[in-house]
């Protein structure tokens, strides 16, 4: 092969991966775009549900394998500080988001609601206080909330 043939194929392999940088980057910003749109889909779902007296503020990043499935945010209810997790939780009728509040000066974790459950599908559901896995998720939280507050269990 002569020396032309070799520019020319040279020529071909930079222009194909610049191609592949640039639909990189693209794939890369519609992602950053589409999140943060997400995150503030979900915040207003949230303020919808917990009514005007919780003050939703900034994103609470959860530093754990949770981040897949579920969002928090600080909040504000008169004077105590919380943090207002939307998670979904595994039923009967699969996979239903749930509000849970945990309560960062006792510590303690509450479930608020299911979010767009119709109210048929609520009536079939266990009752809360005994429902094993809101319970589970209601002990876990605080666990989850301790690692994203100091990015290591206690």
């Amino acid at each position: 092969m002569s020396n032309n043939s070799y520019k020319k194929q040279l020529k071909k392999f930079a222009l194909f991966f610049s191609v592949i940088i640039i639909l990189t980057f693209i794939v890369i910003l519609v992602n950053l775009f589409a999140n943060k749109k997400n995150t503030i889909g979900l915040k207003n779902i949230l303020s919808e549900n917990l009514g005007e007296e919780y003050i939703l503020k900034d994103e609470v990043k959860i530093l754990n394998t949770m981040k897949v499935g579920a969002i928090c945010f600080e909040a504000k209810k008169g004077s105590s500080n919380l943090n207002v997790i939307l998670l979904r939780v595994t039923t009967l009728y699969g996979p239903i988001p749930c509000i849970f509040i945990y309560d960062t000066q006792t510590k303690t974790t509450t479930f608020f609601d299911y979010v767009n459950v119709n109210e048929r599908i609520k009536t079939h559901l266990p009752p809360t206080e005994t429902d094993k896995v809101i319970q589970y998720w209601t002990n876990k939280i605080p666990e989850i909330i301790t690692t994203t507050k100091e990015g290591k269990n206690e």
